[in-house]
């Protein structure tokens, strides 16, 4: 009996399982906009505890950093190096290192601080690429005759702020190794014309792209890929989403909610800030690894492509996964949009992977002959199954639920996540803030058997006690499932090697 229900004697019976596809850290940590609560749960991430520390420092979200920084240093590993997904049911599968990642923050929530601090340590080598390039430049311009000097050279460049779409091939075809597009107007981006979206897309996979420049004859640019990191105020997100264009563009990005926090006392800048250089010193020193395997094998650096694979473990772990994901995905029949996101899921995997394998393997030991690991082990797959799931995924939902579809399936689960998240007994339907739609949301909740109204006020409800026990075991049960995994885990260190 459940005294001050509307059906006074009632009983509740079960409530429909609303939580499973949301991880621990979401259950506990919706509207805080940092799901990396237990610290001690990622230290063994490779640049994960040294942007906790730097976040806190600086008065940012620790997610949202780590994402930045991930991004710009997928930028710094060379495009030519693809991870083979499944060689064995899809040979032509290949996932190259960039990926694409949305800051949403208010006014404060200090957005051009995310981006000096992700791409700082990789401005002394776009400084470098365009000093040569303008040298290089300045002296075709001079060469005499005209007539003799031939094609222009390349415009070299690692970091853009402003470009447009159609200008966008032109920096692919002369930056095919590397690029990363940084900036603050992401107005820019989210305002894109259907056939200029499709550059962007193109971009993302390394799918060939037509370039053209004036008196040259057309050329195509191959296998150039592009990491973005852009941010943007949550009004131009939804005025940009109000009439969504279903091409995949919006499903490539990873989006995180920044939020506004303030510095913590203890914690010291300097720390993250060293240990990430030293992470984009490690990533670019990739380019030597790479550029002796081409003397050794004989092949010229620009032609030159590194297929790296899973183990055989990891692969039957990515397998697992796979399957996993197109679980989760079929559970969005009605928000089509966040369930096409949800699809994506594995490249993304795949590609932090491989980031990381880049940025923590070590690459001096003596069995690999040319210095090149070629092997992405299980240990490496379980942290980025871990980082995409974990955070990735229930940032995810969060962003449809504030800015997609607005559907009473999105509804209903953002209101049982914020009843759970904040131990609402009884609420009015005005206290849901996190929903857009509060009359889909106390619909589908009341069907799910979580609600019924109050038998004071039929416009406030009481929630069902059986709702707190159901999130608890399910909490617990993930938070066991963590600890099973954590063992391999522990077993690496910062600078340790992956295998």
């Amino acid at each position: 009996m459940v005294s001050g229900g509307f059906h006074h004697g009632a009983e509740w019976g079960e409530p429909h399982d609303l939580l499973s596809r949301f991880q621990p850290n979401c259950i506990t940590a919706l509207g805080q906009f940092d799901l990396f609560k237990d610290t001690a749960d990622y230290e063994h991430v490779p640049l994960l505890s040294e942007m906790v520390t730097l976040a806190r420092a600086r008065g940012l979200s620790p997610g949202g950093l780590f994402a930045a920084t991930l991004t710009a240093l997928s930028a710094v590993i060379p495009n030519n190096v693809r991870l083979q997904v499944a060689p064995e049911l899809h040979s032509d599968w290949f996932e190259p290192p960039c990926i694409w990642t949305f800051l949403i923050g208010p006014p404060s929530s200090k957005k051009s601080l995310y981006h000096k601090l992700a791409t700082a340590p990789l401005e002394r080598f776009d400084d470098a690429l365009l000093k040569s390039s303008a040298a290089a430049r300045e002296a075709f311009a001079q060469a005499k005759p005209k007539a003799s000097r031939g094609t222009p050279p390349p415009s070299r460049c690692l970091i853009v702020d402003d470009v447009t779409a159609p200008a966008l091939r032109d920096l692919l075809r002369d930056n095919p190794d590397r690029l990363m597009l940084s900036s603050e107007e992401a107005a820019t981006f989210t305002d894109l014309r259907l056939e200029h979206r499709a550059i962007y897309n193109k971009a993302y996979n390394g799918e060939p792209q037509k370039a053209d420049r004036r008196s040259v004859s057309s050329t195509r640019v191959r296998g150039a890929c592009m990491s973005m990191l852009v941010s943007s105020h949550p009004d131009v997100v939804r005025q940009a989403v109000a009439q969504p264009i279903h091409d995949g563009y919006w499903q490539r990005f990873i989006p995180i909610e920044i939020g506004v926090h303030h510095p913590q006392p203890g914690y010291s800048p300097f720390f993250g800030t060293a240990a990430y250089e030293i992470y984009v010193e490690d990533a670019m020193a990739v380019d030597a690894i790479l550029c002796r395997t081409c003397s050794i094998s004989g092949h010229a650096w620009a032609s030159w492509e590194t297929i790296l694979r899973f183990s055989d473990e990891a692969q039957v772990a990515f397998d697992a996964c796979r399957a996993e994901i197109e679980e989760l995905a079929k559970a969005e029949v009605i928000e089509s949009a966040l369930g096409a996101h949800i699809k994506k899921l594995d490249k993304l995997i795949a590609r932090i992977a491989l980031i990381l394998h880049f940025i923590a393997a070590d690459w001096g030991v003596p069995r690999v002959r040319d210095g090149l690991i070629r092997e992405i082990g299980t240990d490496t797959l379980t942290i980025s199954r871990r980082i995409v799931l974990e955070y990735f995924l229930p940032q995810m939902y969060l962003f449809y639920s504030e800015y997609f579809g607005f559907s009473s399936n999105s509804d209903t689960k953002s209101g049982a996540l914020e009843i759970v998240s904040r131990r609402l007994k009884r609420f009015s339907a005005s206290e849901l803030k996190r929903v857009k739609n509060s009359e889909s949301a106390i619909r589908g909740l009341q069907a799910a058997n979580w609600i019924r109204p109050t038998k004071i006020h039929a416009k406030s409800y009481d929630v069902n006690p059986a709702v707190f026990e159901m999130a608890d075991k399910i909490y617990s049960s993930l938070i066991a499932k963590q600890a099973e995994g954590r063992a391999s885990i522990q077993r690496i260190t910062q600078f340790g090697t992956y295998s």
